[in-house]
């Protein structure tokens, strides 16, 4: 295929901290002809001299939906149309109406919205869930130094609307239960500042993941399920997380890839304990949540997926 991928952060250095803003578009590349362009147009017309061939599709990527003045009819667009639509749930009139306005034929979207989604837009939206680079997050032979990590932006809930999470402040919450567990040893880097929130380094994160036996992932705003998740079970560790929506119980499978706490976080330090002291179950988890991100969601992967999709 032919695509015109239209996305403001792919390739740059910012989407080599945020890996999720490119891998979509790297993966897209070994498959077919792929002209990124960034930069905001209101005219198909304007920017057809620049593209090397003709596009059968335009892909509009993650970023663009970060960016209000992209929110735009965007004229002569004689070609299929997919939007890879970004947290729903922000700015979500402006979303709505460049969606309609330029006629898109599909929405692919890794957030649990779409019931809402296909109602209020009648345009075709399928679940597509993050990948992950399995060049940077896999099993290594490095042994285990801590019994639980989490490294990510700690989502103080004053720093968002009162609707964004559906339990607020867990990470918080889940920092104060570890401070209180006996004989644990963990690995914690969590703030709401930018520049320590999290490793920013991947190489040096997945390497950090690796040597603990347990990682934690939490939702974040509006129940979006992040990278991480799939970057954890890549490397191996065993992946916490809390309780998953609907959409995603095919996806995250409670004692086979994964190990749920409730939402309300009452037995999280119980079940901890539990997988910690049970070495055999832990591993079974571990290696079985590897071997599915290799297999179903790498960023390859998802790229034969949108394949499919644009195909049927």
């Amino acid at each position: 295929m032919k695509i015109l991928y239209a996305d403001p952060y792919s390739d740059t250095p910012y989407s080599k901290v945020y890996l999720y803003y490119e891998g979509l578009y790297h993966a897209m590349k070994k498959k077919h002809e792929v002209f990124l362009y960034r930069d905001c147009f209101t005219d198909y017309n304007d920017i057809k001299n620049v593209i090397p061939f003709v596009p059968d599709i335009i892909l509009f990527g993650l970023s663009w939906f970060e960016k209000h003045k992209y929110f735009e009819k965007i004229k002569n667009l004689e070609m299929f149309k997919v939007c890879y639509l970004f947290k729903p749930s922000v700015d979500f009139e402006r979303k709505k109406y460049f969606c309609k306005v330029n006629e898109i034929d599909l929405i692919v979207t890794p957030h649990a919205f779409l019931n809402e989604l296909n109602k209020i837009l009648s345009i075709k939206t399928v679940l597509f869930p993050y990948g992950f680079d399995p060049n940077i997050f896999y099993p290594r032979n490095s042994g285990k130094v801590y019994d639980f990590g989490f490294s990510g932006a700690l989502h103080d809930n004053s720093h968002y609307p009162s609707d964004a999470f559906r339990n607020p402040n867990i990470r918080e919450k889940v920092y104060h239960i570890l401070n209180k567990m006996d004989n644990l040893n963990y690995f914690w880097k969590s703030t709401d500042k930018f520049e320590t929130a999290r490793i920013h380094d991947n190489i040096r994160y997945a390497k950090t993941i690796s040597k603990s036996r347990v990682w934690m992932g939490t939702q974040a705003a509006y129940g979006d399920i992040t990278p991480r998740y799939f970057e954890v079970m890549g490397t191996g560790s065993l992946l916490y997380c809390e309780e998953n929506t609907l959409e995603y119980k095919g996806v995250f499978n409670n004692h086979v890839n994964c190990l749920e706490f409730d939402n309300s976080l009452k037995n999280f330090s119980r079940k901890l304990n539990e997988i910690l002291e049970d070495k055999d179950k832990l591993l079974e988890i571990g290696n079985q949540g590897c071997k599915e991100a290799h297999d179903k969601h790498s960023w390859d992967k998802r790229s034969d997926q949108l394949t499919q999709l644009m195909i049927s």
